[in-house]
């Protein structure tokens, strides 16, 4: 095949940290058919090596909650140079808190590849993955902030193609996460065919680059398996929310999330129960993936008995708008409403 070499986006810690040597080596056979594999950064740093320059250097993350137990009221992240070595010495990404909050103009301006929706593709090389983030929301504008102004540069340094969904509730009724997130995952796949679904908490950033934005081929991902609140360590063995990562596959074999959940944080633990009636196994992210998280109350549910039809396929919702804002695409919803604790 003539003509220009193709270039494929990887990431350089996907080769190190996930990959094994053997992987390397015959993805650097991609040359004889013409294809080439774009490690990491699309031209070498001047005055540097040619290894992959593009972790971030952030600020302050461990012992950053206040005397009440809350964490401060915004955070911004400030990246490094590229120059900053991926490996060796202190390098733990960590965030910084600052009393300002990123308004939408500075977050735009500081990834101008950005397109309307929200969606990204690497200008000088073939995305190896395409990836959709889901963010259920309702009323949470200074989290929704800091968190656009991390997850965008954060996800272009993976060289990932990707879009961001914000999935909003109307009214005054009680949040349902779980309800939004099934909406979210139906009207993404109509854009695109994403080889992965990253269903995100609005108040949840990572702390570091070494939490790949990408899906499991065979097994669901917990990504938040080790968060600030939870001193960095599961708060229980079958715990699956913060970030999680599936495949369309995966997602529809387990009916998605149920409908019935009024309240947050128990649809997190039904995954859990309904990928073990599914006989899904989930697989766990190194425990150097962290995040940072801000206080929420949590509720419990069970549909262990309903999961085959509490799901994607009772999914009712009325669609009210669906606008492509600079940073992100907005689906809002009229879900319904059920009153608390009925």
């Amino acid at each position: 095949m003539g003509g220009k070499s193709r270039y494929v986006c990887s990431s350089w810690f996907l080769f190190n940290a996930i990959l094994t040597v053997n992987t390397f080596i015959q993805g650097s056979h991609l040359s004889n058919t013409r294809q080439k594999v774009c490690l990491c950064s699309r031209e070498p740093i001047p005055g540097k090596s040619k290894l992959c320059r593009s972790l971030v250097r952030l600020a302050g993350c461990a012992g950053t909650r206040d005397a009440s137990g809350r964490m401060p009221a915004v955070l911004v992240l400030s990246p490094a140079p590229l120059g900053v070595e991926p490996w060796g010495g202190d390098q733990q990404a960590v965030v910084e808190f600052i009393m300002v909050l990123p308004s939408e103009k500075m977050i735009i301006k500081k990834n101008p590849f950005v397109q309307s929706g929200g969606r990204y593709r690497p200008p000088h090389c073939l995305a190896r993955y395409k990836s959709a983030i889901l963010v259920a929301y309702k009323n949470q504008e200074k989290y929704l902030h800091h968190l656009l102004y991390y997850i965008h540069p954060f996800l272009q340094r993976q060289q990932l193609s990707y879009s961001i969904y914000l999935i909003q509730q109307v009214g005054n009724g009680t949040f349902n996460r779980a309800k939004l997130l099934n909406v979210g995952v139906r009207e993404a796949l109509k854009d695109e065919d994403w080889d992965c679904l990253l269903l995100h908490d609005v108040d949840l950033v990572p702390e570091n680059d070494y939490n790949l934005y990408v899906c499991d081929e065979y097994y669901p991902k917990h990504m938040a398996s080790a968060m600030d609140k939870f001193q960095y360590t599961l708060p229980y063995k079958s715990f699956f929310g913060g970030v999680s990562a599936l495949t369309p596959e995966h997602y529809m074999k387990m009916n998605g999330f149920p409908n019935t959940y009024w309240g947050s944080g128990g649809e997190n633990d039904d995954i859990a129960t309904r990928r073990e009636l599914a006989t899904v196994t989930i697989t766990f992210v190194l425990s150097n993936c962290r995040y940072c998280s801000f206080f929420r109350p949590t509720s419990r549910h069970n549909t262990r008995k309903t999961w085959k039809d509490d799901g994607m396929n009772s999914l009712e919702f009325k669609l009210l708008s669906r606008t492509k804002h600079p940073l992100y695409t907005n689906i809002t919803v009229d879900i319904g409403y059920v009153p608390p604790f009925s």
